[in-house]
């Protein structure tokens, strides 16, 4: 009886979401399939064509780089054009970028695609969630749909891409550009599902500085995600390393956080839709620090699944909310440049993460890295509080 309660509120959590949201959300999963694969690229730049780890640092660097500059790039020219336009030319750029990589073996060619590659990606980020903010009155269910939709290809996605690269890379790179073209293609077929971004030349509203309650948030969004990042490195490091666990088992832990945003995302954003996106996004920040910052206590897998299913607690309330809070504070002329500012943040915690999670880990102790963690968790959430007091 309660599995039976369970299956009817999991799919009345979908009910209600329209064509258009389901079609942006499957064409995302196309466009983060080039992110979903990037330790791929990089074990293809150190293992097969025989460079040094420093040297696929470069690469990573210059990956970041591009996203920082695509994430202001898509939103600027979101808020200009049709949006849709925008996802295309993405998909379309990502495409070529694979597709050219498969094919290159001289470094500083691939230095430069690893470049354009971070651009096209992260141009798609802003467009697409400008087309989601068009499409639905409820946006942050279908940001929550469009988070689910994309966790899901993030457990899917990588295992497949393993099973590539041990065939050849060449392959991999041609079937994660052949995925973008049909990602296209596919947004292409639907565009009609779609109705276009507000345009600034279409409106009468005068051009408007960026808000001030969303710069005032994005320090602690950048703080947030910088926490959230460590779980690509220093998180497993100190699984493997400190706690002994087998390798395999970060890819478990990984999964067990992509079927609980799966299982969860749309029941608890039904759940807590009613209150204001601030005070959620505080208690967000909260968990996400606290299940980083909890690792150390103990071990054992079952502590392990527990610490996650925190965390991912967090990044539920977390990564829907923060979308739903811009596109409520800002007119519809200017959401995709503050979309923008806030993708482009994210790619400096991507950035940052490693440099200063890594640093701390060999220079202080791995421990301190997720002390570190809490007390960011604490401190952003505070933000957030704070801001809600100035500006509501």
């Amino acid at each position: 009886m309660a599995r039976a309660r369970f299956l009817l509120a999991f799919l009345a959590a979908y009910r209600g979401q329209s064509g258009a949201v389901w079609l942006l959300a499957l064409v995302a999963v196309a466009s983060r399939s080039t992110a979903m694969l990037f330790p791929f690229a990089t074990v293809y730049v150190t293992s097969r064509l025989g460079h040094s780890a420093s040297a696929a640092g470069v690469c990573g660097t210059l990956w970041a780089i591009g996203a920082i500059v695509g994430s202001g790039l898509g939103g600027v020219l979101s808020d200009r054009v049709d949006p849709l336009r925008v996802q295309l030319a993405s998909l379309l750029g990502g495409a070529v970028c694979m597709l050219l990589l498969a094919r290159t073996t001289n470094f500083a060619a691939i230095c430069a695609i690893f470049c354009l590659q971070g651009v096209a990606v992260e141009m798609f980020r802003a467009a697409n969630e400008t087309s989601l903010a068009a499409a639905v009155d409820d946006d942050v269910r279908s940001f929550s749909l469009s988070h689910v939709v994309i966790s899901l290809g993030f457990m899917i996605v990588p295992p497949i891409g393993g099973y590539l690269a041990t065939i050849g890379y060449d392959l991999l790179f041609t079937m994660n550009g052949a995925l973008c073209l049909t990602g296209a293609v596919i947004l292409f077929l639907g565009r009609r599902l779609v109705p276009p971004g507000v345009r600034r030349s279409e409106t009468s509203e005068p051009a408007q500085r960026l808000d001030a309650g969303v710069l005032l948030v994005l320090p602690a969004t950048m703080a947030v995600m910088t926490v959230y990042t460590q779980m690509s490195g220093t998180w497993m490091l100190y699984l493997t390393q400190v706690h002994r666990a087998a390798e395999t088992i970060p890819g478990l832990l990984l999964g067990w956080n992509g079927l609980l945003v799966v299982a969860m995302q749309m029941w608890l954003t039904r759940r807590v839709g009613r209150f204001r996106p601030l005070r959620v996004l505080a208690v967000g920040s909260l968990l996400v620090g606290i299940g980083f910052g909890i690792l150390p206590i103990a071990s054992g897998f079952a502590y392990w699944l527990g610490t996650v299913a925190v965390w991912t607690l967090g990044e539920m309330l977390w990564m829907p909310f923060i979308k739903s809070y811009v596109v409520q504070r800002v007119p519809p002329a200017s959401r995709g440049r503050h979309l923008g500012l806030v993708s482009a943040v994210h790619s400096v915690s991507f950035l940052l993460a490693p440099v200063l999670g890594l640093w701390t880990y060999e220079h202080v102790s791995p421990g301190a890295v997720f002390v570190g963690c809490a007390v960011t968790g604490v401190v952003a959430a505070a933000t957030f509080v704070a801001t809600g007091l100035l500006t509501e």
